[in-house]
């Protein structure tokens, strides 16, 4: 992805030099948001999201993660 980002920051006005994934949390009422900020192209964005997606599920389902508690 480096070299990609760099290639195209020769042709584009790209000045975005962390390229590592980052997580940010928010603190609301009752519970913590993340976001989670990463580099992606553009025709893999759904297949990734939806691997984020199952491995959250699959770690929620072998009880390693909760998601929700009252």
């Amino acid at each position: 992805m480096d070299k990609q980002v760099n290639d195209a920051s020769l042709e584009y006005r790209i000045y975005y030099n962390h390229l590592e994934p980052i997580i940010y949390t928010r603190v609301n009422n009752n519970h913590i948001e993340l976001s989670v900020r990463f580099l992606v192209h553009p025709k893999k964005m759904r297949n990734v999201e939806n691997d984020i997606w199952i491995k959250i599920l699959n770690e929620y389902q072998n009880k390693k993660i909760t998601l929700y508690k009252e």
